[in-house]
């Protein structure tokens, strides 16, 4: 459940004139316009000293004061729906159930759209929830601008468990399956008070543990009434509490909850992203989980994200040895994840053309590693190969026909190297064929594969697997038979 708190991490340099307010801030321009509203006031007066808690209590008075139109309108007013920063984007690539949030603003929204790992359908309202699939982003207190009530007084507080029924039950069987993490919530934020008062009086002794995280600043006495509550608090003060200011303070904790969290994805689930630490910008304080060896390593998505002194043949030799070791250590899905096909796809896309403009340039043994690479990830995405890459794996194999035949001190971790990569690179030219239904030209790589590749390796099961293929293809159903006896 995401809080007011992740509202103020809004992207850097918008045009909006400030943050979002806190609760208190929030609270005091409420109260500031209702001593406008006494005879005698005017604005700027002193205002008495108010709390967070205190803030649906006043939103009730101007509601009263100036009616139900004029409250929207100063939440409207007072409230930026800003940009959605990095941590809401990071925020929403983690594995979660379902994602809820009590507020008002769009930032998740906003950033889920840039999010290409996960897919999540909004829930506005209640009627959305007969035609929205998990994982979802659910609005439960309203959505600007103009999904109202916009949850804010006590008597909206008081009346919700009825009134929207369908979204509480929604909360109250995720809080029964799942674990239920509270982040962007202070101990008085009067949204955190009241649904930790709903689920006490609503599931009692039955109650799962919530998990509220953040920079806290808890002393004892209330860490220990949140216990009782059945809050398990994760304060970070005493590691960001020295931050700059207090806002980068709350960032700081943010981070480092959401890099905690990425680091406990498995390879499976993070691949082809490396783990937190590795990507850069890592949180400075408490250390994080240092994670197994053999995981992926992050490529630059297109040439122009590589270092400017670098000639693109070094681009292309580094991004190849990138995608080779991130090839050994896939997860081995038969097929890839659509999940990860929209990254896969657009950090290949823009490699294509400056690969293959630079296969001329190389020796033959890069050569030969890198239209494999190319090739490999043509497959997974299960993209037909073109006809140029096609020519360029034609020309790599005969360049490093060329060169073995000169070559006689390469030692036998080389050659096995090289051995691999030629019937990759043959095996694809083989299904290419069988694609095309081009019979001369499928015959003449089944001949070639068959002096090079060693019974029982991977490469022979496919080679057996494509011929099986052909005769399926051209109905010779005879010797399919035969091929699989």
């Amino acid at each position: 459940m995401v809080g007011a708190g992740l509202s103020r991490q809004t992207e850097p340099g918008h045009p909006t004139e400030a943050r979002p307010p806190n609760w208190k801030q929030l609270a005091v321009l409420l109260q500031e316009d209702l001593r406008c509203a006494k005879p005698g006031s005017r604005r700027g007066s002193p205002a008495e000293s108010v709390t967070a808690r205190d803030c649906s209590r006043l939103a009730q008075q101007y509601k009263a004061t100036f009616g139900q139109s004029a409250l929207d309108s100063f939440l409207l007013a007072h409230v930026p729906d800003g940009e959605p920063d990095s941590v809401h984007e990071r925020l929403l690539r983690l594995p979660w159930a379902d994602v809820f949030t009590t507020n008002w603003d769009t930032l998740l929204e906003k950033a889920s759209r840039r999010v290409f790992n996960r897919t999540y359908d909004p829930v506005l309202r209640s009627a959305d929830l007969a035609t929205t699939v998990a994982p979802r982003i659910v609005k439960l207190h309203g959505s600007f601008p103009s999904i109202r009530p916009f949850v804010i007084t006590e008597e909206d507080y008081r009346t919700f468990p009825t009134r929207f029924a369908p979204l509480v039950n929604t909360v109250q069987q995720a809080l029964m399956e799942s674990i239920f993490l509270l982040v962007g919530f202070s101990g008085d934020d009067p949204n955190f008070l009241h649904w930790c008062g709903w689920v006490r009086d609503h599931l009692g002794p039955a109650a799962p543990r919530l998990y509220l995280a953040g920079l806290l600043n808890l002393d004892r006495p209330n860490r220990l009434m949140l216990e009782e509550r059945g809050v398990i608090p994760i304060d970070l003060a005493s590691e960001f509490s020295r931050a700059p200011s207090r806002e980068e303070g709350h960032r700081r904790a943010i981070e480092w909850i959401l890099s905690s969290l990425e680091a406990g994805e498995t390879r499976e689930q993070r691949w082809p992203f490396p783990p937190p630490h590795t990507a850069g910008g890592g949180v400075t304080g408490i250390a994080l989980p240092v994670p197994p060896s053999g995981q992926p390593r992050e490529a630059p998505g297109s040439p122009s994200q590589g270092p400017k002194t670098e000639t693109l043949v070094d681009q292309v030799k580094k991004v190849s040895a990138i995608w080779r070791h991130n090839r050994l250590v896939y997860p081995g899905w038969p097929i890839l994840p659509f999940s990860k096909h929209s990254h896969l796809s657009a950090s290949t896309e823009p490699w294509v053309e400056p690969i293959l403009s630079t296969i001329p340039e190389l020796n033959p043994t890069d050569r030969l590693t890198v239209v494999r690479e190319l090739i490999e990830r043509f497959e997974l995405l299960m993209d037909p190969m073109t006809p140029k890459l096609a020519e360029a794996a034609t020309d790599a194999l005969s360049a490093i026909e060329d060169y073995l035949e000169r070559s006689v001190d390469l030692s036998d971790e080389r050659q096995n190297k090289i051995l691999e990569d030629r019937a990759a690179l043959m095996l694809a030219l083989l299904t290419d064929s069988r694609h095309d239904l081009n019979q001369a030209s499928f015959d003449e790589w089944e001949r070639r594969l068959l002096r090079v590749v060693r019974l029982g390796t991977p490469a022979f099961h496919r080679l057996q697997h494509e011929r099986c293929l052909w005769k399926l293809r051209v109905q010779d159903l005879a010797s399919l038979t035969d091929l699989l006896n």
